[in-house]
């Protein structure tokens, strides 16, 4: 698994090579089947992994959601008439959620961009490569950096992976929720 480092740009990237490998699949902590609107998705939160680069006290996770069709999920997948600034401000839902979630198992007041630190992976290729280019076209395999040694307690790695689940889950609710208002009538949007 690599840690929080972009893949190479995504026109560099094939579809194959965006997102988790096997065997990173295989090697996850927490998988989830669960109803986004009217799709269904697997969520995957690695175990919690150290990089020599990050220091030893920087506890890292990586978390992904893969569609029936086994690519990365995208805000435009489960809203997909959503506008630049909806985009933004769901992003930044997500974002909150998992910083929060996060911060919790340790004790830890959230730093905003400092502790904990989000990486993501950029836009699918597919979506980036037909003029989607705002954060409707994110794919959704994020990156968790917890400096602990900031926090007033160590946690057990087990609580950091159900946290990030918790905190993805309560972001995809969210992201349902908003594509339905904005369609109620859509199939879609049942969920």
């Amino acid at each position: 698994m690599q840690p929080l480092r972009m893949a190479a740009k995504w026109s560099e990237t094939t579809e194959t090579e965006f997102g988790p490998s096997t065997d990173d699949r295989a090697a996850a902590a927490l998988t989830e089947h669960l109803t986004v609107g009217s799709r269904q998705v697997i969520l995957q939160v690695s175990p919690v992994s150290h990089f020599s680069d990050y220091g030893p006290a920087v506890d890292v996770v990586q978390t992904w959601v893969l569609g029936e069709d086994d690519k990365l999920l995208a805000l435009k997948d489960v809203f997909p008439t959503v506008s630049t600034e909806e985009a933004f401000a769901l992003w930044n839902v997500l974002c909150e959620q998992l910083t929060t979630a996060a911060a919790m198992p340790y004790g830890l007041r959230v730093e905003p961009g400092v502790n904990p630190r989000l990486g993501c992976w950029g836009p699918r290729p597919e979506l980036a490569a037909g003029g989607t280019d705002d954060d409707s076209a994110t794919a959704l395999m994020i990156g968790v950096a917890v400096d602990k040694a900031r926090g007033p307690r160590d946690s057990d790695p087990k609580l950091l992976v159900l946290a990030v689940r918790s905190g993805m889950v309560a972001a995809l609710r969210i992201w349902a929720a908003a594509a339905r208002a904005a369609s109620p009538h859509s199939p879609d949007n049942r969920n």
